[in-house]
């Protein structure tokens, strides 16, 4: 069994103990997990830790990775439910109804709203681009996070906006839409 001494406590430990590192020459680093674990969980690890990752989250890599698992933890029920809670104490607080309002009047003004299928109760009606909505449950429309500003976040709820739009009943609007895209 190999073994390293760790830099911090000092004691000799199996290759195990220590995490990957490949800027190290023998590709683990200087030390253990458990004082890397101790220092992370200090005031000044907490303060360190913190500026890297924010660092890291304003580069470009460090924000699609900082996405993706934002998408991720969303999918959730945990993250389902966080979500829905912290948006409803928003909108229900003076600041939230009027952000609600200028944005819906914003949205409004910036975006049309050509619907390829009928309303339905409890549907929210989803742009899959600048003109055209479909109306997909509410509960789905807010549980998979997307910003028609950011394409690569419109993938998933786009794709099953269309596959939801198979089972309704379209609008005349549908078949326009279909030869423009054609």
């Amino acid at each position: 069994m190999i073994l390293k001494r760790c830099s911090k406590c000092g004691i000799e430990k199996p290759l195990d103990d220590f995490s990957n590192n490949k800027n190290h020459k023998d590709g683990k680093h200087n030390q253990c997990k458990l004082c890397i674990k101790e220092y992370q969980q200090s005031d000044k690890g907490k303060i360190a830790v913190n500026k890297a990752s924010k660092k890291y989250s304003e580069t470009e890599v460090g924000y699609k990775s900082h996405l993706k698992a934002v998408n991720k933890y969303h999918k959730t029920d945990k993250g389902k439910s966080i979500v829905n809670k912290s948006i409803k104490k928003y909108h229900q607080s003076d600041n939230g109804k009027m952000s609600i309002s200028k944005t819906q009047s914003k949205r409004k003004r910036d975006m049309g709203f050509i619907p390829l299928n009928e309303y339905q109760l409890n549907h929210a009606g989803h742009h899959i681009n600048k003109d055209y909505v479909i109306y997909i449950p509410y509960n789905i429309h807010n549980s998979i996070y997307h910003n028609h500003k950011l394409p690569e976040t419109m993938v998933d709820i786009n794709n099953y906006a269309f596959e939801y739009l198979k089972g309704c009943k379209k609008t005349k609007h549908y078949q326009k839409y279909i030869n423009n895209v054609k």
